[in-house]
């Protein structure tokens, strides 16, 4: 549709868009994402975080008919709370996590990954190149 070539899961933005646009939306996240890694969350950061814990043990709350949603957020949140406010917290590791929940999920994994631009601050330019379809 965008110019997509390749094949599987990583599927490449063909050369003319890449030229336009340079890096897609989810590059210029994880991207954004690795410069933070080293930083611990600020305190607002951390409320945000635990309101995104929130929001999804709720959710785990409400989906009981869909085990493996159940579980995918369960496993996408259970040790946040503590590596928050660890030294060893990275934001690219929490957000490959997310990712992963989009892959499973992607209409719940998109409203988490929009949280967590939100808690980062992530905007993406207008102008940045679609993310490939997977």
């Amino acid at each position: 549709m965008f110019g997509v070539e390749g094949g599987g899961d990583r599927m490449a933005l063909s050369p003319l868009l890449r030229l336009i646009f340079g890096a897609t939306v989810q590059e210029r996240r994880r991207e954004f994402a690795k410069a933070l890694d080293g930083q611990l969350p600020t305190a607002e950061q951390m409320l945000q975080l635990g309101r995104m814990t929130g929001d999804a043990i709720i959710e785990i709350r409400c989906r009981t008919r869909d085990p493996d949603l159940v579980f995918a957020l369960a496993d996408a949140f259970h040790c946040l709370p503590s590596v928050m406010f660890a030294p060893e917290f990275k934001w690219s590791w929490f957000l490959l996590i997310l990712e992963g929940l989009e892959r499973l999920y992607p209409e719940v994994g998109r409203r988490y990954i929009a949280a967590f631009d939100e808690v980062v601050g992530f905007h993406a330019e207008p102008g940045a190149a679609p993310d490939p379809a997977t």
